[in-house]
């Protein structure tokens, strides 16, 4: 009969040695589980927050990038208005192209008054006479400035002003070939963003149109009247 309960008592102890660790075995796998998906979700948080870095920086290239784009275009532009400037310094060496300009007819004053530098003084000169005569649109020079009486209207024709006007004209056109030339390198640079290779800008196309309008006669300029400051601005 001892023997009999010994027996039983042993086989209940080995049922619940085997339940529990067949439960300890289920918990710990449990347990692991929660952790491993703990660990992936922590990583693939990790993962869209370098991804997120990863693309503001890329933006912030980017954006850089094109801000030195924009800023190389301007400086072209700019170039050319000041070779297009000392281009036309030249002219005022051929005396039979620089007195052919107008600015009292323009004008359509009946008295004006005529500011000229102190080199052109002789050229200015030499025109007055014919321009009294036939108060044609020839008595201007390059840099010159006409005004009424009272100086209340004021007609710049100076190399400058007629540049500037001749500039705002072609520059749409000026823009448009500098924009082409920039396009490779444009490319170049959103492709690379993460190297630090420098690019050299290209050459731009030819300025001399711009040259040859201002110097061309000035009825191919229209003046813009209405302002007190001057007619071109």
């Amino acid at each position: 009969m001892v023997r009999f309960i010994r027996q039983e008592a042993e086989e209940k102890a080995n049922e619940i040695s085997v339940s529990a660790n067949e439960e300890f075995n289920i918990e710990k796998l449990q347990l692991v589980e929660a952790e491993k998906k703990k660990i992936r979700q922590e990583y693939e948080r990790e993962e869209k927050q370098v991804e997120v870095r990863r693309k503001i920086e890329y933006s912030m290239q980017l954006n850089a990038s094109g801000i030195k784009v924009l800023q190389a275009q301007d400086d072209v532009v700019n170039s050319i208005k000041d070779a297009a400037a000392k281009e036309l310094l030249c002219v005022s060496h051929d005396q039979h192209v620089y007195r052919n300009l107008q600015s009292l007819r323009r004008l359509k004053e009946p008295a004006v008054l005529l500011r000229c530098q102190k080199g052109d003084l002789d050229s200015v000169e030499h025109v007055l006479d014919s321009a009294k005569e036939e108060y044609a649109v020839k008595a201007s020079l390059w840099r010159c400035s006409l005004a009424s009486r009272d100086g209340k209207i004021v007609f710049e024709n100076t190399l400058d002003a007629r540049l500037d006007v001749v500039f705002r004209k072609k520059l749409p056109e000026v823009w448009s070939i500098v924009t082409i030339d920039f396009v490779i390198y444009d490319a170049l640079s959103h492709s690379h963003l993460q190297s630090e290779s420098q690019q050299e800008s290209p050459e731009v196309g030819d300025w001399s149109s711009v040259v040859s309008d201002v110097g061309g006669g000035a009825d191919q300029i229209e003046p813009e009247m209405g302002r007190d400051e001057g007619c071109l601005q």
